[in-house]
């Protein structure tokens, strides 16, 4: 059986046979990657805070 470290470590020497610059592929899809992360925060990060913050004023206002 051959261990996921292994197996990953093999892929990586075989793209890079293949002439792909391993490197520059992952810095790539890791800076992808914080780019959608921090795409999806500064979208669900203010409509979360107002689904906490709304039913405190609700109830603050006397309204609920």
């Amino acid at each position: 059986m051959i261990l996921a470290g292994t197996a990953v470590a093999m892929a990586l020497m075989a793209t890079a046979t293949m002439g792909t610059a391993v490197l520059r592929v992952r810095a790539g899809a890791l800076l992808l990657a914080i780019a959608l992360a921090a795409a999806v925060v500064t979208v669900a990060g203010p409509l979360a805070f107002v689904g906490l913050i709304a039913p405190v004023s609700v109830r603050l206002l006397g309204l609920g």
